[in-house]
């Protein structure tokens, strides 16, 4: 066996060495990242969705269509047990940063990919969230996917397929379906071609998803995709709190984003070429992201470009195998960059607040299991807590599926009808209802009614409704969660 073939070898082993202890970290994260709200409000939407329920016109849902049928998939196929479908979202993450390692090593070599995989064995910040129930892992998997089958393997056409499929799973990715256009459009040598066939492809998917559920309930998939996500304020307010956004993301990116700025800087002025195009179209994929995550200002957050952050650890990888050829200086420096980033990672980690003392999910599975005491299967509970609904296995009413924020004060119940959201009203019809044997709340929920909330409880007595059970630090607010059940 030659040299050569023997060194490949040795550096194919080192980054199967690396991807077992990545999955490793990621199965870890399974079982001790702390929960968030939005897991229960897709596990309960998988449910009404396996139910036959739709997205917009049964329930509120702020994300694509796509996601929505997936969660009713995954929910037929794994129930809405929560360490089971964390599961199933870190192996999508797993298989989304592996596709991505391929895609380091065509641009560059197996160095590259070996550097690919260390940055993202040391982002813990970044694999954190691709254990969760949310849209990041499923929406990386195809982002990651499109990206391979634009740039691996080439094909034009299953790769818009597959991008337009992640824009309706998460909806800030519709923001680069022009550019993985316009790229299939510059490596054509057909390019009239091939720019009718994405066109219609791209408008075909669209028409499909989106025109039946704005003919036929408008206002509220306008509100669910967008004014959900939104503030209305003036103009300058909102680039204000864009700017601040901003400020706050390059300040806790600041190792990976200065490392990109100083390697593409020192490549042209050593190497004296050009970027390749394939790193211009990864470039832009991250940073037309990372601009519009800056839209939403009802929550704003370092955690949205979590999707986005693996495509820089190619553009890295790439540009310091180039520069440096991982020789002595350049080992010694990659791992003090390497370093940096773990610990800058842990930092945001820390400030997250995304590991506790006592593990979140068996505290939400004792709940689960104090509920399945108290109430029959087809009991309908009234709580905004969706993890508890979903971990006991019980029905909502569905006007709740989107957990506290489904409480809207300043609604009056006409709009609430409309939207799917819960108003003081609302609740105390519920809280009538002699069908609702119990009733969970926490502190949180309790705070949401404001002045009004002496009268809730005083309802709450008046219905029948005796206080039997209190569960402490509980759920991603870690407050108090209070069980109810009528006498």
């Amino acid at each position: 066996m030659k040299f050569s073939e023997n060194n490949y070898l040795i550096k194919k082993f080192s980054n199967n060495i690396i991807l077992i202890f990545l999955f490793v970290i990621l199965i870890i994260l399974v079982f001790y990242r702390d929960v968030v709200i939005d897991e229960g409000i897709y596990l309960y939407i998988g449910k009404l969705v396996a139910k036959g329920k739709l997205p917009y016109i049964d329930f509120l849902h702020p994300q694509g269509q796509m996601y929505a049928l997936i969660l009713g998939l995954m929910s037929r196929i794994f129930t809405q047990d929560l360490y089971i479908n964390r599961i199933v979202v870190a192996i999508c993450s797993f298989i989304g940063i592996l596709l991505l390692g391929r895609v380091a090593r065509n641009i560059g070599n197996t160095k590259t990919e070996t550097i690919y995989y260390l940055f993202n064995l040391t982002s813990v910040y970044v694999l954190a969230h691709y254990v969760v129930v949310t849209t990041y892992a499923i929406a990386f998997l195809f982002l990651s996917l499109s990206i391979y089958f634009a740039i691996y393997k080439y094909k034009p056409i299953l790769s818009c397929t597959l991008i337009i499929i992640a824009s309706l799973i998460r909806l800030s990715i519709i923001s680069i379906v022009p550019l993985f256009i316009f790229y299939f459009i510059s490596k054509s040598s057909d390019k009239k071609k091939l720019l009718l066939r994405v066109l219609i492809i791209t408008i075909l998917i669209y028409s499909v998803f989106f025109i039946p559920f704005i003919l036929k309930s408008y206002d509220t998939f306008i509100y669910d995709i967008i004014t959900a996500h939104t503030n209305f304020v003036n103009l300058p307010t909102r680039i204000l709190i864009m700017l601040d956004t901003l400020i706050v993301n390059l300040k806790d990116y600041s190792i990976l984003l200065t490392c990109t700025l100083i390697l593409s800087i020192l490549f042209i002025i050593k190497k004296r070429i050009g970027y390749k195009k394939e790193i211009i179209f990864l470039f832009l994929i991250f940073f037309i992201l990372m601009i519009v995550h800056l839209l939403p200002i009802s929550n704003r957050g370092t955690h949205y470009n979590v999707l986005n952050i693996p495509v820089l650890f190619i553009i890295i990888g790439y540009f310091y195998n180039e520069l440096f050829q991982i020789r002595k200086i350049g080992l010694y420096g990659l791992i003090f960059i390497l370093i940096l980033n773990f610990v800058e990672q842990a930092v945001l980690v820390k400030k997250s607040s995304l590991f506790q003392n006592e593990n979140p999910v068996d505290k939400i599975k004792l709940a689960a299991m104090y509920v399945d005491e108290k109430t029959d299967k087809s009991d309908t509970i009234l709580t905004f807590n969706t993890l508890l609904a979903t971990q006991a296995n019980r029905n909502i009413p569905i006007e709740f599926t989107n957990d506290c924020f489904s409480y809207k004060k300043g609604f009056d119940t006409a709009k609430c009808k409309i939207y799917h959201l819960v108003n003081d009203d609302i609740f105390l019809t519920y809280i009538n209802d002699n069908k609702i044997k119990l009733l969970a709340l926490g502190d949180f929920d309790l705070h949401q009614f404001g002045t009004d909330k002496k009268n809730i409880l005083e309802a709450i007595r008046e219905n029948g409704f005796i206080f039997t059970k209190q569960f402490e630090n509980f759920g991603q607010w870690h407050d108090n969660l209070y069980v109810y059940t009528r006498k």
